[in-house]
C-alpha cells in the first residue's frame, strides 16, 4: 500500500517533466521556422521599431524627394515618393526618356572594382537625383563615399550621373514602380515606371530602354513601388533583367510585404535593403533624433544603408553633422549582401 502511493507522486513527476520537453521542443520548431521561413518580415518589423524609436511616427514608405514640397498641411508622412522637379514647373518637366538625346552608354553596365565587404558602417544614398544640379554639387562635396540614385525621368539625370560617377561615386537607376495609390500613380509615374499590369517582355523593354539612357548604373532600386514590389511574378522578372546586366538591387522598401530582396537573393544578386529615411521629417529636431539613431546602428555588427533625398535641408544638415560619422561611412557596396 505504501509503495502504490509513493509512486504515483514519481509518475506525476514523470508526466510533468515529459510535458515540459514537449512544450520547449515545441517552441525550438516555432523559433526555427519563424527564423527559416519570415526572415524578411522579422528583419522589417526591426527596422520599423528602431525607426519608430527616433521619431514620432512611423516612416513606413519614401517620403517626398528632390525638393518637393507637400501643398498641405497634413502631417502624416506620405505613402510613396513622387517624382518632383526642383525649380521647374509641371509642364515642363521631361517625362519621355526618348525625348531626350541619351548619352553615350557602356553596353553592358558592371559594378565598379570590388569594394571589401564592411561587417559594420554606414552608407549614404541620396535619391531623387536628377532635377537640377546644385543638390548634385553639393553632395559631391561632403567627406563621404555616396550613392547616387537617379531618376530616369528627370532632366538633368544624364549630368547627374556623369558628373557623380567621375567624381568617383556609385550611380544607381532609381526606378519608378507602381505604388498602391492611383492618384499618386497617374501623377508621378512618368512615362518610364514598371506596373503591375507589364509582362515579362514588356517590363524588360522598359527596363532596356531606360538603362541605355543613363550612364554607369551600378544597380537598380525602387522609387514607390508599394504595388510592383508585392508581386513575386514582376520582381523575379525585374532580377532576371538586372542579373544579365550585372546590377545588384537595393529594396527601398516602401512596402513591408516587399518580396524584392527575396528574389533577389533567388537570382543569385547582390542586394540589400535600406534601413532608415535620415529626412520623413525635415524639421532640426527630426533630423538630429534620426541621425543619433543612424550613428549608432551604423557602429553595430551589420551597420546600416541610409537614403536621403535631394533637397537643401537634408544636405545642409549632412554638411553641418557629417563629419560626425568618422570612421564609419563606407559604400554601399561594401554593405550589399553577396550570393551565397
Amino acid at each position: 500500500m505504501n509503495s502504490m502511493h509513493t509512486s504515483l507522486p514519481q509518475d506525476q513527476r514523470g508526466s510533468v517533466k515529459l510535458w515540459v520537453s514537449v512544450a520547449l521542443v515545441v517552441i525550438v520548431i516555432a523559433a526555427a521556422l519563424v527564423y527559416y521561413l519570415m526572415p524578411e518580415k522579422v528583419q522589417y518589423l526591426k527596422e520599423a521599431t528602431e525607426q519608430r524609436m527616433a521619431t514620432s511616427e512611423e516612416p513606413a514608405a519614401d517620403p517626398y524627394g528632390a525638393l518637393y514640397e507637400p501643398a498641405n498641411t497634413n502631417t502624416e508622412a506620405p505613402a510613396e515618393a513622387p517624382i518632383a522637379a526642383t525649380n521647374t514647373d509641371e509642364s515642363t518637366m521631361v517625362t519621355d526618356p526618348a525625348a531626350v538625346t541619351p548619352a553615350a552608354t557602356e553596353p553592358n553596365p558592371q559594378p565598379r572594382t570590388t569594394v571589401a565587404q564592411a561587417d559594420r558602417g554606414l552608407a549614404l544614398v541620396m535619391d531623387d537625383v536628377g532635377y537640377g544640379m546644385d543638390a548634385v554639387d553639393t553632395a559631391l562635396g561632403l567627406p563621404a563615399p555616396l550613392t547616387f540614385s537617379i531618376l530616369p525621368d528627370a532632366p538633368d539625370a544624364v549630368a547627374a550621373a556623369n558628373k557623380a560617377y567621375h567624381a568617383g561615386h556609385i550611380i544607381m537607376l532609381h526606378m519608378p514602380m507602381e505604388p498602391k495609390d492611383p492618384d499618386i500613380a497617374d501623377k508621378m509615374m512618368g512615362k518610364t515606371g514598371l506596373t503591375a499590369t507589364m509582362n515579362e517582355a514588356q517590363m524588360q523593354r522598359m527596363m532596356e530602354k531606360t538603362l541605355r539612357r543613363i550612364p554607369h548604373v551600378s544597380g537598380v532600386s525602387n522609387h514607390m513601388g508599394s504595388m510592383l514590389t508585392e508581386q513575386a511574378d514582376a520582381m523575379r522578372w525585374l532580377m532576371k533583367i538586372n542579373r544579365d546586366h550585372g546590377l545588384f538591387f537595393l529594396d527601398s522598401l516602401t512596402t513591408a510585404q516587399s518580396v524584392g530582396r527575396v528574389q533577389a537573393a533567388k537570382a543569385g544578386l547582390v542586394w540589400g535593403s535600406r534601413r532608415f529615411f535620415l529626412d520623413n521629417d525635415r524639421s532640426e529636431q527630426a533630423l538630429a533624433r534620426m541621425w543619433k539613431t543612424i550613428l549608432k546602428r551604423a557602429a553595430k555588427k551589420g551597420g546600416c544603408i541610409v537614403i536621403f533625398h535631394a533637397n537643401p535641408k537634408s544636405l545642409a544638415f549632412l554638411q553641418a553633422h557629417i563629419h560626425e560619422a568618422d570612421g564609419l561611412l563606407v559604400p554601399l557596396t561594401a554593405l550589399l549582401h553577396q550570393p551565397k
